[in-house]
Parts: structure tokens; C-alpha cells; sequence
């Protein structure tokens, strides 16, 4: 019994259904509902809030850096101006 091999109508039908049921998978695995505009919309919301989260802590962290390497520069100019003033 042979089997017709699958046009390309076919293989892309197929793979378009198999798509949609992976994303489904994953988006239900994650606890959205694909099919409720409410779920995406929050999805959308926590996402956007995470990159802004993302990228606060990036300017904190930057911030807190040349904070550090500032309190080393004076500590070592402190150390420099104390064995200049005591020579």
C-alpha cells in the first residue's frame, strides 16, 4: 500500500497546524489562554514591566559602579595628599 507523497499545500497545512498547536502547548503550559484577549493583554503587561525592570536594575547597577570606582579614586588621591602633606 503506497502512500502519495504530500503536496505543498499539504506540508504547509501541516506545518501550520503543527505551530499553532506548539504555541498553544507553551502558551497553556505557561497559563495563558491564546484565545482570551485579557490573558494576552497581561501577558503583554508583565512583559513590558520586566523589561522596564530589566533595565533599571542595568542604570542601578551602572550607577553603583562608578559610585565604587569613585570612593577608590578619592581613597587613593586621600592617601596620595596625606604622604605629600606629611613629607
Amino acid at each position: 500500500m503506497a502512500q502519495e507523497p504530500l503536496t505543498r499545500d499539504d506540508a504547509q497545512e501541516l506545518a501550520r497546524l503543527s505551530a499553532e498547536e506548539t504555541v498553544t502547548s507553551l502558551f497553556r503550559t505557561l497559563g495563558v489562554d491564546i484565545h482570551d484577549q485579557k490573558d494576552l493583554n497581561e501577558l503583554r503587561s508583565d512583559l513590558i514591566y520586566s523589561r522596564k525592570l530589566r533595565r533599571a536594575t542595568e542604570r542601578s547597577t551602572a550607577h553603583a559602579l562608578l559610585a565604587i570606582v569613585g570612593l577608590v579614586v578619592l581613597g587613593l588621591a586621600k592617601i596620595i595628599w596625606d604622604a605629600v602633606t606629611a613629607a
